[in-house]
């Protein structure tokens, strides 16, 4: 009798883990984010949790009660690792490699409170500004607003230089704004560019094919704070559009900054700033995947920089082209089809001419290595 007894109390002190677990995380979804995966995923997570919390209690371990929290963080911990695998499934040809590490990894702020302000967004024309920006519509709390297409009341227009370079000369304060630096494989972007430019003097220099176009000299007139051209004036140069790109990104990314750029602290201003591969969270396979892929890149990496954003279960993914005007395409994203169309305009001496022109040192800081374009010029 003593011994069913015992059976009975382990049984029930196992139920009121999964119970508890249960209620910690329920398993809620939200729009288009209830999916049928996510649901399993998190009833397989709960019934293992409760086995091991099962053996450990008929093994004589601790009490439910204090193993209920250790133990459901530790399955959190395991599902990250697990998720953290598949970067690369998938992967356009920039992304054969893992993205290293960047120069410096500042430490994470203590999140004492949400932080309330703009998320403002920069990158360049076709770098997937408005695609970015239609997850974070999603995903994030009204407690932000989102500087991108209606651009920036302090920053200006997105693809511009943020100050003293561009924008409206006026610091970034990260103590309420957090920057997002969006980029895009270089040769994919730029056959994207010649497509169109939004700028009618680089948009005249296509007429003479795409390999006269990358030579071209770099011009732009000067835009206001949602892209629309203000009078004929140029307000950035460079000597090709590869180098335009290059000098804007290492603005955007730089660990060290122009003091005029931010307010505050250094290292507050580099822990405010989230850098995001489009190849990171761009629809290049299943459905599922993606939506990991983009809650990791982006609501879980906002997180971690104070920004209310959806947890796992309610998490929305985005897997369809968006205009500059935010209205959705409705057809899904073929990321590796899309690439190989534009990497077919470039002929060999195109490609050497854009590694030429790249400071290849900083790609591979970025996460592009190009070693796919090397493997181009040596085939037959």
């Amino acid at each position: 009798m003593a011994r069913l007894f015992r059976l009975v109390r382990q049984a029930a002190a196992a139920f009121l883990c999964v119970f508890t677990v249960l209620r910690r995380d329920p398993l809620e979804c939200v729009g288009a984010s209830c999916s049928l995966e996510s649901r399993e995923e998190n009833h397989r997570d709960t019934l293992q949790l409760g086995r091991k919390l099962l053996a450990k209690i008929q093994d004589g371990g601790a009490p439910a009660s204090q193993t209920i929290i250790s133990s459901h963080e530790a399955a959190k911990s395991d599902n990250r690792r697990t998720e953290g695998g598949v970067n690369n499934e998938g992967a356009l040809p920039s992304a054969v490699s893992p993205k290293p590490a960047p120069l410096s990894t500042p430490e994470k702020p203590r999140c004492t409170e949400k932080k309330r302000g703009e998320i403002v967004l920069k990158g360049e024309r076709h770098s997937g500004t408005n695609f970015i920006e239609r997850i974070l519509q999603f995903n994030t709390s009204n407690l932000n607003t989102i500087a991108g297409v209606k651009g920036s009341a302090k920053f200006g227009w997105k693809h511009a230089f943020l100050p003293p370079l561009g924008g409206k000369g006026r610091p970034f304060d990260p103590s309420t704004e957090t920057l997002v630096v969006i980029t895009r494989d270089a040769f994919t972007w730029l056959a994207k560019m010649m497509e169109q430019t939004y700028d009618p003097l680089m948009n005249a220099k296509r007429a003479g094919g795409f390999s006269a176009f990358l030579r071209a000299p770099y011009t732009n007139i000067c835009q206001d704070d949602v892209g629309t051209m203000k009078g004929e004036d140029v307000c950035e140069t460079a000597a090709n559009l590869i180098q335009a790109r290059t000098l804007k990104y290492k603005q955007w990314l730089s660990d060290d900054p122009d003091r005029a750029t931010y307010v505050g602290s250094r290292e507050a201003f580099l822990q405010s700033r989230l850098h995001v591969r489009l190849e990171d969270v761009a629809n290049r396979d299943d459905g599922a995947t993606t939506r990991r892929r983009q809650r990791k890149f982006l609501a879980d990496a906002l997180r971690e920089r104070c920004v209310q954003a959806r947890t796992a279960n309610e998490f929305r993914a985005v897997t369809y082209k968006t205009t500059h005007s935010m209205t959705p395409w409705h057809k899904k994203i073929d990321a590796t089809k899309e690439t190989k169309q534009m990497l077919a305009k470039y002929t060999k001496e195109d490609l050497r001419f854009v590694l030429s022109q790249l400071d290849l040192e900083f790609e591979r800081e970025i996460g592009y290595e190009y070693s796919y374009v090397h493997d181009m010029l040596n085939a037959k």
